[in-house]
């Protein structure tokens, strides 16, 4: 399996996951499970640097940030999910992380 591949299933668990979230508990209990924070009015949002480490962690996979990052945008347009780039302070002309809307 190819990063991007693994991108785009582990993006669909999590999906799968947050569309789930239907309590406090069910929250902390999805929180724990990836490790990240879901954010947003219905829990819809994660962070790129989050999802890498995650699938470090979890996959085994030795991916550079700059790799994923340009694999990002391919993975969530593949499954409809929007991207909105984030940008150092230091170099506005960078994309340093993605937010995710998952759903």
């Amino acid at each position: 399996m190819d990063n991007l591949e693994t991108v785009i299933n582990v993006l669909k668990e999590i999906r799968t996951s947050a569309t789930a979230i239907n309590s406090e508990f069910k929250l902390r209990e999805t929180m724990d499970k990836y490790n990240m924070l879901f954010m947003g009015d219905k829990f819809s949002k994660i962070t790129s640097p989050e999802l890498r480490q995650y699938i470090i962690d979890n996959y085994q996979i030795t991916i550079s940030e700059e790799e994923f990052l340009k694999i990002i945008p391919t993975a969530c347009e593949t499954l409809g999910m929007k991207t909105e780039a984030l940008v150092a302070v230091n170099d506005p002309s960078k994309t340093s992380a993605y937010f995710i809307k998952l759903f």
